[in-house]
Order: structure tokens, then C-alpha cells, then sequence
């Protein structure tokens, strides 16, 4: 679960997350790694409540077409697909120099 408050327990709580997985097909075109959460659970809503919290504090960033809100933290840049509607969400996170957005 992420918890909100002071961005210095947000990067606790994103640390140590040890849900994240490499995202093999994206591996040559977007290297990252992700968390899903499941609507009804805990992950799920903490995601959505960590997209809120990008879209305030991020900035946005084009991948390819597209605009994105990031939010860069450290080495690593983080992003959420997904919203309310869907049964599912991600949470997302890139090394940023390695990531930069096309």
C-alpha cells in the first residue's frame, strides 16, 4: 500500500515496494518496471491516490504523441495508467536518464 504525506514518506513507501516487476514487452522501445492493483484492493486505491498526488506535484512529459504526468523521485521517474473506470491500474517507474521520453 502507498501511503500519502510528506514526499519523504512517499519514497520510503515506494522503496520498499517489492511488488515491482520488468515489463518485458516494453523492454527494447520503454525499460521499466511496474505494479498492478486490482480493484477492490488496498494497491488499487493507493495508486490512484499516487496519481493524484503526480498529477499535482509532476510535470508533464511527452512519450511519443502523448503527454504524460511523471513524478521524478531520485534516479527514477514514475507514472500511473489506469483510472477509476478500470479494474485495474499501474503503477510504473523508469530509471530517468535512461528513460527520457521521446
Amino acid at each position: 500500500m502507498i501511503r500519502m504525506g510528506t514526499l519523504k514518506d512517499i519514497r520510503t513507501n515506494i522503496k520498499n515496494l517489492s511488488e515491482w516487476k520488468w515489463a518485458k514487452t516494453y523492454e527494447k522501445t520503454a525499460p521499466h518496471w511496474y505494479i498492478m492493483g486490482f480493484k477492490p484492493s488496498s494497491m488499487y486505491y493507493g495508486i490512484l491516490k499516487f496519481k493524484e498526488y503526480i498529477k499535482k506535484n509532476g510535470i508533464a512529459e511527452k512519450f511519443f504523441s502523448k503527454y504524460y504526468n511523471v513524478l521524478i523521485i531520485g534516479e527514477y521517474k514514475y507514472w500511473v495508467m489506469g483510472s477509476y473506470k478500470h479494474k485495474s491500474v499501474s503503477l510504473n517507474r523508469a530509471v530517468y536518464n535512461q528513460a527520457k521520453m521521446r
